[in-house]
């Protein structure tokens, strides 16, 4: 009784005589404050005793893991050697994990599909939970985590770094990508009412979509339903739902004022981007006059104008529109006008 403090606390609330023939005491309500002194100090020397058996146990198995043996119970393919206080590899249950890692590693195996497999081929019943965690477990190529630290084991691996490599892409994903050949709509947005596990779809005959729970954590009693009955349980419980006035005039000012920034910043954007026009050459080559005197607005076409800095003068680039035009113009005399001498 002395090892159990809370028993101790339970008793006293009881109210009840107890008698102890080795100290030779009775422990009621109505004991002496000598004999309830004894008995807590018992009790408190007890409970120490607990919390130091605990710590030195803890010890010993933290020097047992640095020693490279595993302190606890192997997983599936290892057996305990009490007689050498060692872990060996069980030689009935080693084939069967080596299998599923086999199995897994290609890609063409899922937790259910592998669960039954096992089942089928070796009799082994287990848990897609149980199966997920022995494919994480690290122990099967020769280390172990103990207490947040990972350690060498002593015991011999079962699966190449390689294979348990591949086996952590499959489980992760990354493996192979997975093509979705129908799109559901309401996949992925749904839970499992009775043990929280995700609602997937299904298409059934081309042309019927129904949704059911995956059962991850075994058989459940959701029954099937169709699409068309999920979309109308859905509506019903959206059209509950309702915006007030005050918080939908709230979000349609927030989508104008948001609306007008874009606007303002766009028209800036297109303002900062369109190209200028230099003014300069107009005014220069309204004022360009040829020897004759007159204005010569022919010699400037295709031509730049430009004042030369610290002159006066004005220089002109391409002055060859005038003989272009004359010769255009010589050009499109009637055919008359070409006729050859006999």
């Amino acid at each position: 009784m002395y090892r159990n403090f809370r028993d101790c606390v339970t008793l006293e609330d009881l109210d009840v005589e107890i008698h102890l023939p080795k100290e030779g005491q009775v422990i009621s309500k109505d004991s002496k404050s000598q004999a309830k002194l004894v008995h807590g100090i018992q009790l408190v020397i007890a409970r120490n005793y607990i919390e130091n058996l605990r710590d030195e146990v803890r010890k010993g198995m933290r020097e047992k893991a640095a020693q490279g043996i595993y302190p606890s119970r192997p997983p599936l393919g290892y057996r305990n050697n009490k007689l050498l206080r060692t872990i060996e590899v069980d030689p009935e249950n080693a084939p069967i994990a080596q299998r599923m890692f086999d199995l897994y590693a290609t890609g063409s195996y899922s937790l259910a599909t592998l669960r039954l497999f096992l089942k089928a081929e070796y009799g082994k019943v287990l848990s897609k939970w149980h199966i997920e965690k022995l494919l994480r477990n690290p122990f099967y190529i020769g280390t172990y985590e103990w207490e947040g630290k990972s350690y060498a084991g002593t015991h011999p691996p079962l699966v190449s770094p390689e294979i348990f490599s591949r086996v952590r892409d499959v489980l992760s994903g990354k493996a192979r990508p997975r093509k979705q050949i129908h799109e559901f709509a309401f996949s992925g947005l749904l839970r499992c009412a009775y043990d929280n596990c995700a609602v997937t779809a299904e298409f059934k005959k081309q042309k019927y979509t129904y949704y059911r729970c995956t059962g991850y954590r075994g058989k459940c009693d959701l029954p099937y339903f169709r699409e068309e009955v999920m979309a109308e349980r859905l509506g019903q419980v959206l059209q509950a739902i309702r915006i007030p006035d005050g918080v939908l005039a709230q979000l349609e000012e927030s989508l104008l004022s948001h609306k007008t920034h874009e606007e303002s910043l766009r028209k800036r954007q297109a303002e900062h981007n369109a190209p200028t026009v230099d003014p300069t050459p107009q005014t220069a080559g309204a004022g360009l006059r040829g020897p004759s005197g007159r204005k010569n607005h022919r010699g400037i076409l295709g031509g730049k104008v430009r004042r030369v800095a610290g002159r006066g003068a004005i220089s002109v680039g391409v002055l060859a529109g005038a003989r272009t035009r004359r010769k255009s113009r010589t050009c499109a005399r009637p055919r008359s006008h070409f006729r050859t001498r006999k």
